[in-house]
């Protein structure tokens, strides 16, 4: 699995997991603790201020072949109730 996290269109940080195989109907066990970059206050600032902006792509293989591409998008702003 390949994991890109972008703001902007420009590439914030990139993930590469290997997963080992897993017995269909079972529970998934994994767990990923994932380490971002080191933000200025003024990147953090404009990420917050541009909800949406930053996106990811997970890219999912199997013996070599791309099998599920997912895309997400990002919302830092403050939530008003």
């Amino acid at each position: 699995m390949i994991e890109r996290h972008y703001f902007r269109q420009q590439l914030i940080k990139s993930f590469k997991f290997s997963i080992p195989f897993c017995i269909p109907n079972t529970t998934n066990s994994l767990e990923a603790i994932y380490e971002i970059p080191d933000f200025s206050e003024e990147q953090r600032a404009d990420m917050i201020n541009s909800p949406w902006e930053t996106r990811s792509d997970s890219l999912y293989f199997v013996d070599g072949k791309l099998v599920m591409h997912t895309k997400a998008e990002y919302s830092y702003a403050p939530f008003d109730s």
